[in-house]
């Protein structure tokens, strides 16, 4: 299908995309074959988010690799991905977002920043 030049950003009525299914299935080969194509990152709920609550390193890896990921982008619950890791206790894929370029100071919508939670 992605020889057929088909969009793999077209998001359903959840805002989800080929990327989040890819990475709900565990599908790293499909992910990464994706991510190759341009595949947005940044999308609503993003991947990383996705990436967070199946705590899932091999595919959290690439998605923060990307040159375009923004960590800062906050998914429906209006936390970043550095402040759902350390919300959720996902100690690996804090260490994955830790290596990147990161707001650390970023803050969700009642104003808390990681910092706060991680106290």
């Amino acid at each position: 299908i992605l020889t057929q030049k088909a969009s793999i950003n077209i998001q359903e009525e959840k805002g989800f995309s080929a990327l989040h299914y890819a990475i709900e299935a565990n599908a790293l080969k499909l992910v990464l074959e994706l991510l190759k194509n341009n595949a947005d990152v940044n999308a609503r709920n993003t991947p990383m988010h996705i990436a967070l609550q199946l705590n899932n390193i091999e595919i959290g890896r690439p998605i923060r690799k990307s040159r375009y990921f923004n960590p800062t982008i906050l998914n429906s619950e209006g936390d970043s991905a550095l402040i759902s890791a350390v919300k959720q206790s996902k100690i690996k894929m804090l260490h994955v977002l830790l290596i990147s370029p990161n707001d650390y100071n970023k803050q969700d919508k009642e104003g808390k920043t990681p910092l706060h939670y991680a106290c």
